[in-house]
Parts: C-alpha cells; sequence; structure tokens
C-alpha cells in the first residue's frame, strides 16, 4: 500500500535561541567560504565546444537553475511539560523554535517568488539562499490552502526570473527536469540540484489522507526524483521553462519512488496573481452544484446538476437539476472535482463555455465566472473524495 507524503517540504524541530538563525547556513559555514562566482552564476563548468554533453537537460537546468532558492522557516511550536514536571509545581507550556526546510523560484524582476503554502505555514519568519548562497529575508505575500500555493517577496533584482513555460499542451512522455533544494539541512552547497524524467501523466488526481484541505486535482505527474526539500522548485521542460511546481510525493518509504507530482504553472500563476493583486483568492461561482453518478461499471460515469443556485450565471442560462454536465471549456468532466478545476483554471471575471445533456440532447452555453458570495464560502465542498486516477 502506497502512502502518498502531500508535502515534500522537510521540517525538523530544532533547540534555537529566540533570535532567527537559519540551520541550513550552519554545514555551509563550516565548509568554509564558497569560491567567488559572478551575479547570476553559479561554480557549474563549461563543457569542450561541440560536445555531446551539453544535452536540453543541461541547458533547461542552466536556465533555470540560477532562479532557484532554498527557502528556511522558523516556526514556534508550543508543548505541555511532563507529568513530572506539573507534580513538583513547574507545569505550563515550553517553546519551541522549529525549522522547516522547501524550495521556490523567482517569477518577475519584481523579487516575487512561487513557493507551496506548506512549505511556509506558521512561518515566523522565512529567509532564502540563492544559488550563490546570498542570505536574504523574506515577506509572505500570501498563501492559498486550497491550491497550496504561495507567494513570497525579496528585494527586487536579487534574483532573476525563471523563463516560464505554459501547462497547457504537456505532451506525456516529454523530457521533465525537477529543480529544486532536497536535504538542505545536510548537503552544505547553496546551488540547486536537478533530477531528470519524463512527464508521466497528465490531468492526475489524487486523494490525500493527510493534507485534506488541498485541491490535488488535474497534476502534473513526473518520474523525476522529487525528495524532502524539492516543495515549492520548478518542474522545467526540455525548452528551459517552468511548467509546474513540485509539491508531492507517492511513497512507501518517504524517498522518492517515480511518483511525483507537479501543480500546473499555468494555475500557479493565476493564483499568484491574484495574491498580488487581491492578497487572498475569489473563488470561483456559477451556481451549479453538480453531483456524480455511479452506474453499473463505471464510477463516476456521470456527473449531475444537483441544485442550481437561483439568480446565478447557470439559472440565468437555462441549467436545470438533472442535467448531465459534458465539459466545461472542451475539458471533459469526469466528476465534480473536473467540474470545480474548471472553474479555478478559468477563474473570476472570465467567460467558460459549458456543454450539458437534456432528455438526449447536447446543449452549450457560455457562463460568466463569479466571486463566490461570501456567505457560501464555508461551504466549499470540492476536495472531497479525491484519489489518484489510474
Amino acid at each position: 500500500m502506497y502512502k502518498r507524503q502531500s508535502p515534500t517540504g522537510t521540517d525538523a524541530a530544532e533547540d534555537a535561541e529566540p533570535a532567527f538563525r537559519s540551520a541550513a547556513l550552519e554545514p555551509r559555514r563550516a565548509a568554509g567560504p564558497a569560491p567567488p562566482v559572478a551575479d547570476g552564476q553559479t561554480r557549474t563548468q563549461e563543457a569542450p565546444s561541440g560536445s555531446r554533453r551539453l544535452t536540453p537537460i543541461v541547458q533547461a537546468a542552466r536556465s533555470v537553475a540560477p532562479s532557484v532558492v532554498s527557502i528556511t522557516v522558523i516556526r514556534t511550536s508550543t508543548t505541555r511539560r511532563s507529568l513530572f514536571d506539573e507534580f513538583f509545581g513547574q507545569g505550563g507550556r515550553d517553546s519551541r523554535l522549529r525549522s522547516g526546510y522547501g524550495s521556490g523560484f523567482a517569477i518577475d524582476t519584481d523579487g516575487f517568488l512561487l513557493t507551496n503554502g506548506h512549505v511556509v505555514r506558521g512561518a515566523d519568519s522565512i529567509v532564502v539562499t540563492d544559488a550563490q548562497g546570498r542570505v536574504m529575508p523574506a515577506t509572505l505575500v500570501g498563501t492559498d490552502e486550497l491550491t497550496d500555493i504561495a507567494v513570497l517577496q525579496i528585494e527586487p533584482g536579487r534574483v532573476p526570473p525563471a523563463p516560464l513555460g505554459t501547462s497547457s499542451d504537456l505532451m506525456v512522455g516529454e523530457p521533465a527536469i525537477a529543480i529544486g533544494n532536497p536535504v538542505v539541512n545536510v548537503v552544505a552547497n547553496a546551488e540547486a540540484t536537478v533530477t531528470a524524467g519524463v512527464i508521466s501523466g497528465v490531468g492526475r488526481d489524487i486523494r490525500s489522507e493527510d493534507y485534506q484541505s488541498t485541491l490535488m486535482a488535474d497534476m502534473v505527474q513526473t518520474d523525476a526524483a522529487i525528495n524532502p526539500g524539492n516543495s515549492g522548485g520548478p518542474l522545467v521542460n526540455a525548452d528551459g521553462r517552468v511548467i509546474g511546481v513540485n509539491t508531492s510525493i507517492v511513497s512507501r518509504s518517504g524517498g522518492s519512488e517515480g511518483l511525483g507530482f507537479a501543480i500546473p504553472i499555468d494555475r500557479a500563476l493565476q493564483i499568484a496573481d491574484e495574491l498580488r493583486e487581491f492578497g487572498r483568492i475569489r473563488r470561483p461561482y456559477v451556481g451549479v452544484d453538480p453531483m456524480a453518478v455511479e452506474s453499473d461499471t463505471v464510477l463516476f460515469a456521470e456527473t449531475l446538476v444537483r441544485r442550481v443556485a437561483p439568480e446565478s450565471p447557470a439559472a440565468r442560462a437555462g441549467i436545470e437539476p438533472g442535467d448531465v454536465l459534458e465539459t466545461i471549456d472542451g475539458r471533459p468532466i469526469a466528476g465534480p472535482v473536473d467540474w470545480e478545476v474548471g472553474l479555478l483554471d478559468a477563474g473570476v471575471g472570465s467567460e467558460v463555455r459549458v456543454t450539458y445533456e437534456r432528455d438526449g440532447r447536447i446543449r452549450s452555453v457560455t457562463l460568466r465566472v463569479q466571486e463566490l458570495p461570501s456567505e457560501s464560502a464555508d461551504r466549499l465542498e470540492v476536495i472531497t473524495g479525491l484519489e489518484l486516477i489510474t
């Protein structure tokens, strides 16, 4: 039985002084100063002219690696004292500082970084270390628990932005390169590491027993090794463009077993734009409450409209309870999660083309996506029943 480990960031308990210190830097200090390098460069050597060693993977890694940072967070945790201490009148709670690690990458020249929400969850302090070993403080701009995306900001111009691609045209079998900083508390070097594989699948939906609050749907699957500490780092194609944000693995051992998942970059950037502009995520809404209907042969064979909110975009377009949802913006709807992901990826303010079946006839409407009314936000149920779809 595979156990899914949702966060691939690391989180190590550590006694520390109240003043902030980065445990990730201590081995580096012990190893002595790194050789000097020019701004934006690493210690990577050049291959001889005409060498076949200069593969697309090498070139892609060189293109993106300078944009990747290691993220170190400090969290304060509180624990109850033992019964022995309480017996001698020393009851109460103890506070400890815990270090957590992950990866991230720059997305523009204004100092904005993209990473996973679980990497920075509960952080009291955040610092990042770039490929040259320079340490700088980071500010949390915003985070979205549902999509597991967070945006940080550092001083502009310190880290070059990564070349950004699209996740809309991924091909199963094409090369994929995962870049990040696994086990950063053990390895003394500042440069990100690189693992390579292929895109194993697209549109993957995952059930998470320990990560119920996150929408792990329509994910990019890769067999490029993703290990603890890689969370938040980029998944890159052979053209050297970012196509995803590494976020999770399925593992029996706790390490990589070739089942890694990344958030599609198109979704990640849309969430990042919302966080930068509004400081929060506006939840999409058209007034449809979908439900899965089982058949004798296929699970989730149909997705029915269970309810339609009065005066909603769907109601005004003529969608009724009992209609069978077929596609959203051309994407087949195999279950409620596909419907919710279609709305999420379209975003508030956009229009989506929806096809549905009624009385044996296929109909089509265009719906304007609105923001979920605030009184309904607590009832949003888009993350139940997810499991790995094979």
